[in-house]
């Protein structure tokens, strides 16, 4: 692992915990475990960091082969993932998981 991934960790860990306080109110009014909240924000933070890994691959397929981002199949951005592109998807997902796991025992 290197900063980027930690800090990819962190970011996500924020979004987590910004989205399970936005649903606290919510939580609390339609009588929902407040735990929730957290397995949202885990959603949200993964899916945040997966899309961005899978935009950029796209974009530097786009500059690799001088065609438009018209001419990519679905699947092209998730073709050829180097370990730090991995490792910059999946710490987010890893620690957010975590913590929604923990949150939830």
């Amino acid at each position: 692992m290197n900063a980027s991934n930690v800090k990819h960790a962190l970011y996500g860990l924020a979004i987590q915990i910004i989205v399970a306080i936005a649903i606290l109110p919510f939580a609390a009014y339609f009588h929902f475990n407040p735990v929730i909240g957290l397995w949202l924000g885990s959603s949200a933070a993964c899916g945040a960091f997966i899309m961005r890994e899978y935009t950029q691959r796209e974009h530097q397929i786009c500059l690799e082969r001088h065609i438009e981002p018209e001419q990519l199949k679905f699947a092209d951005g998730f073709t050829g993932w180097t370990h730090d592109r991995f490792m910059d998807a999946a710490a987010p997902a890893i620690a957010c998981g975590f913590l929604a796991l923990a949150a939830s025992l």
